[in-house]
């Protein structure tokens, strides 16, 4: 529910705070005093885009905030998926504002939110019904979910969209599956070339590397094979193991040269290696087949097929994985397909049934719905009204399924069923709204409801039906209305003032909570009009004594 209400600068409001109770909440005053810029602030804060005289003259900027309840769990779980969360009193706050330029801010707990997001979040709690502005029943759109509010079938609602989902899926694969047969040709000779260019290439893992070395080998090749034999030569006229063998002769006399032989001779053996090794080198460099051009080739292959197909070798080898892969696929189309069709038909009968589940429980639901609602007519007055509630099928599936709603109405005896949404008057949409509300008041999950002036076109004892309405209304939700009938607002919980006071200077727009004698006197002003009298005081001390 609304807990608060705070509106800053909003055309004649300077600044006015309202706390609103349970229930029944009216608010009335004289005509043009401001009771629209209430409800213009209320349409704001929950989303609506103001015009523009909305901003006070003088002022830079209007700012409304709203402090809002939740209590009911499927609002709260709601909420949640929404990102908002409640504090200890299950409550969070809505703050927007907007400046003269036409830019605004729009938060949640202090948090800013697109005006799209603020709108998701208020429809689950409030829903604003004026002579003009009767959202929930203009749109035929919006008539199948009243009608499912109604209804017990949110598990399969839950089990068809999960289905369809999964179905419009496996459509999406078939499509790709078969596609555009001349596009799949092409398709297939491009990976084909893909392949065979990379497998011809016939690629190692580190072939880049060892080639990029084996380069660099070979453009030293000359100084290499020069350089070894020189060493080779060397090598061989060095006489280590006869120095070895002068030192092991005095080893006898001496430790220091039998150790310095040993040495010698291990030095020897290792210069021997060494030689066989660097002969063996020398040779290969003297027999050495492939050329720098080769390899150059080579580099070059691996650089065309890299600048195709990747920046590294090992990308054009991923890239010839993914190719062959796909290459696979495409050959298992047709198992593929069979298996996505069969698929497809399951899902389809899945649908299908389920569907059918729904509309029959809507269309018992339905013919249950439109005898309470014309009863609650009858009760508002519109005794003569008819009401249905018209199921059709549509072509295809949505996730509720494949019924169209939409809401009947004959007003008056002889006339025949029209579309609601372009038939009944402002005070008939207002009366049908009340009755719909009424019928399904304990299945819906939204907490207050405001009404513009639901009583026009009304009176006597039509007007005082419709009180009744509403108070009973007002025991599962909260109700905020703005009337010009006594017999309304002698039903109130709480009950505002709407008064433009003038100075000479400036004109503002005060809001005043009503009790004891001054609550009377608004009484006897609505029954009464401008001049109040000791009847009409004492009729609107009585009117309050009987609405309690």
């Amino acid at each position: 529910m609304i807990e608060s209400l705070n509106v800053k600068n909003v055309a004649l409001v300077e600044e006015v705070q309202l706390y609103f109770s349970e229930g029944l909440n009216i608010i009335s005053g004289e005509t043009g005093a401001g009771k629209s810029i209430l409800l213009d602030a209320l349409t704001f804060v929950l989303g609506s885009r103001p015009d523009r005289e909305f901003i006070r003259h003088g002022a830079s900027q209007a700012i409304v905030e709203a402090l809002i309840t939740v209590t009911d769990p499927r609002n709260v779980s709601a909420l949640k998926e929404f990102g908002v969360e409640l504090d200890e009193n299950s409550q969070f706050l809505i703050s927007r504002a907007i400046n003269k330029q036409g830019r605004g801010s729009c938060k949640i707990n202090g948090k800013s939110v697109t005006v799209g997001m603020l709108k998701e979040v208020s429809r689950l709690l409030a829903d604003i019904h004026g002579q003009h502005e009767h959202q929930s029943l203009l749109s035929v759109a919006n008539h199948i979910r009243l009608l499912d509010q109604f209804c017990e079938i949110d598990e399969d609602k839950t089990w068809l969209a999960d289905t369809l989902d999964r179905y419009k899926e496996i459509i999406r694969e078939i499509k790709y599956v078969t596609g555009n047969e001349k596009d799949r040709a092409a398709r297939l000779e491009i990976l084909n070339y893909q392949a065979n260019e990379i497998k011809a290439a016939r690629l190692k893992p580190d072939e880049e590397e060892e080639l990029t070395l084996r380069r660099k080998t070979l453009n030293a090749a000359d100084k290499i094979y020069k350089n070894a034999q020189l060493a080779l030569a060397i090598l061989k006229e060095s006489n280590i193991s006869g120095a070895a063998e002068l030192l092991k002769d005095l080893s006898s006399f001496s430790a220091t040269c039998e150790e310095l032989a040993i040495r010698l001779e291990e030095t020897a053996e290792l210069v021997n290696e060494v030689t066989h090794d660097l002969l063996t080198f020398a040779d290969g460099l003297d027999n050495e087949t492939q050329t720098i051009e080769d390899v150059e080739l080579r580099l070059d292959v691996i650089y065309r097929l890299k600048k195709k197909y990747g920046l590294t070798l090992a990308d054009v080898l991923a890239h010839y994985e993914n190719v062959t892969r796909e290459l696979a696929e495409i050959s298992r189309a047709d198992e593929k397909l069979a298996r996505l069709n069969a698929e497809k038909k399951k899902r389809a009968s899945q649908m299908l049934g389920l569907s059918n589940r729904i509309s029959e429980v809507r269309k018992t639901q339905g013919q249950m719905l439109s005898a309470e609602i014309i009863e609650a007519l009858k009760f508002l007055g519109m005794e003569n009204a008819s009401f249905e509630v018209n199921i059709s099928r549509l072509n295809g599936f949505t996730s509720g399924g494949f019924d169209h709603v939409e809401f009947m109405i004959s007003p008056n005896a002889g006339e025949p069923l029209k579309p609601l949404a372009t038939t009944a008057s402002g005070g008939e949409m207002s009366r049908v709204m009340l009755a719909l509300k009424s019928v399904i008041a304990e299945a819906d999950p939204i907490e207050s409801f405001i009404f513009d002036e639901i009583d026009a076109g009304v009176s006597g004892r039509t007007a005082q039906q419709v009180a009744e309405k509403l108070r009973a209304l007002a025991e599962n939700h909260q109700i905020i209305c703005i009337t010009h009938l006594p017999q309304i607002a002698a039903m109130a919980d709480s009950h505002f003032l709407i008064e433009k006071l003038t100075d000479g200077k400036k004109t503002v727009t005060m809001v005043n909570k009503l009790k004891g004698d001054a609550l009377i006197a608004e009484l006897a002003r609505l029954i009464g009009g401008a001049k109040i009298t000791d009847a009409t005081l004492t009729a609107a001390a009585e009117l309050k004594s009987l609405a309690r």
